[in-house]
């Protein structure tokens, strides 16, 4: 995995150093070095190179030193980047200030190139660590997220379940030829015809006769028109005892939805309606 090193010093000579030091790593790719000669520079190149995992950076350096380049890095909440300083031995005033700053470690001058390759070495160690976390945390988070959506779509399939088992209206599902491919549990209540989890029969079963012509009508009209619902106002149906009952019905065409490949009908019974509706009627013409 290639790991990517910004060296922030001034000092002509240490990039030579450097590179010629992990020359293997470079090679294989292990390694990767950005040279930059003040805090100034450093800013620019961490906000164009934004995959950086590690900054060793001397203290002391024209334009912006060390010490304000941490400050400038602090500032930034997002900034994940682990920082090795380099000062002066014995200056343990500036190494503490850069610690508190948020450095991970620092080297001291003359700089040791053994001890540097233990530090990149040890500190890219615990960049890689911290990369793992946050994959594993944006994976559980994620893994979170999708239990609160099945949790969420669970309860919603549940509620429309409950209202449609307890619903008085009728509904059913037709291929476009008027099949029924599903009627809710009020089917039984009210048609006492078929179970509505066994189907193998055609709305023209279960309709007057008189009604037949207009729902093949309506079924064509509802193929061939999918954004429009058709209406029918007065639907005859009988019971397997033969019973009337009359509905006013909603066509609506979701042949196209995953989720219902049907038409839909709802269909809301107005028997009793309709018989004291008549039964007014005739009041008002037999009145005594």
């Amino acid at each position: 995995m290639l790991s990517k090193i910004l060296v922030v010093d001034d000092e002509p000579d240490l990039q030579s150093l450097i590179c010629q030091k992990f020359r293997k790593q470079i090679i294989q790719k292990e390694f990767k070095f950005l040279f930059v000669h003040n805090g100034i520079e450093a800013l620019e190149a961490l906000k164009n190179e934004t995959d950086i995992d590690l900054m060793l950076t001397d203290i002391n350096m024209p334009k912006m030193d060390g010490i304000t380049l941490l400050t400038k890095l602090s500032e930034k909440p997002n900034q994940t980047i682990k920082t090795v300083i380099i000062s002066a031995y014995g200056d343990l005033k500036t190494i503490r200030k850069a610690m508190n700053l948020g450095a991970f470690d620092f080297l001291t001058k003359p700089l040791d190139l053994h001890d540097l390759e233990i530090t990149l070495s040890k500190t890219l160690k615990s960049v890689q660590q911290e990369k793992e976390a946050r994959k594993q945390k944006k994976l559980a988070e994620k893994a979170h997220e999708e239990l609160l959506k099945q949790q969420t779509l669970r309860k919603s399939e549940k509620r429309f379940r409950a209202l449609i088992e307890n619903s008085v209206d009728l509904i059913m599902i037709l291929n476009p030829d008027g099949k029924i491919i599903y009627s809710s549990p009020s089917a039984q209540r009210f048609l006492d015809y078929f179970n509505h989890k066994n189907l193998n029969i055609s709305i023209f079963n279960i309709i007057h006769a008189n009604d037949r012509q207009l729902i093949k009508h309506i079924l064509q009209k509802t193929v061939n028109n999918p954004a429009e619902k058709q209406y029918v106002n007065e639907l005859e149906i009988i019971n397997k005892r033969q019973e009337l009952q009359i509905f006013e019905a909603v066509f609506t065409n979701l042949i196209l939805d995953d989720n219902i490949t049907g038409i839909v009908v709802n269909c809301h019974n107005i028997t009793e309606r309709k018989i004291a509706e008549e039964k007014l009627i005739y009041d008002a013409f037999h009145d005594s």
